[in-house]
């Protein structure tokens, strides 16, 4: 960085939360009027427009690898999930409460947590291969956590 500003305008009002991708490739915002989109920084054109959320959006953050977008909203559809390269929404993990405005993955990009509003911190973990694999032969136990 050399302090230069480089400003450019992108059709998203009333942005709520923006993260660049591990690899610096993407940029993702996310607004309050309840619309995502995915950015291609090194050509600065848009890729996406993600939508399909009932509310505003808070939060946004990459996986460790880079190939999944976390989108923070409310209660319902706490978190959803998107595949970057596809860009397929993948799953949607519902929570308590409103305004998931912070979201991190860990470092192994296995666990995914978000605060909301009212100070809750909600943590999702990803099955194991043994427990996916059990649930799809039928013999599934609780995960205990």
């Amino acid at each position: 960085m050399d302090g230069e500003e480089t400003p450019f305008a992108f059709d998203l009002r009333q942005v709520s939360a923006a993260a660049f991708s591990p690899d610096g490739r993407w940029f993702a915002a996310a607004s309050v009027l309840g619309v995502g989109q995915l950015w291609d920084a090194t050509t600065v054109g848009m890729r996406a427009t993600l939508q399909g959320f009932l509310q505003g959006l808070h939060s946004v953050s990459f996986s460790p690898d880079g190939q999944r977008l976390a989108i923070g909203s409310n209660g319902n559809e706490a978190i959803k999930l998107w595949d970057v390269a596809s860009l397929q929404e993948l799953l949607t993990l519902p929570g308590q409460g409103s305004i998931f405005s912070t979201t991190a993955f860990s470092p192994d990009g296995n666990v995914l947590a978000s605060s909301n509003s009212e100070g809750l911190l909600h943590v999702w973990r990803a099955p194991s291969l043994e427990e996916i694999a059990r649930a799809e032969a039928g013999d599934a136990e609780p995960v205990r956590r």
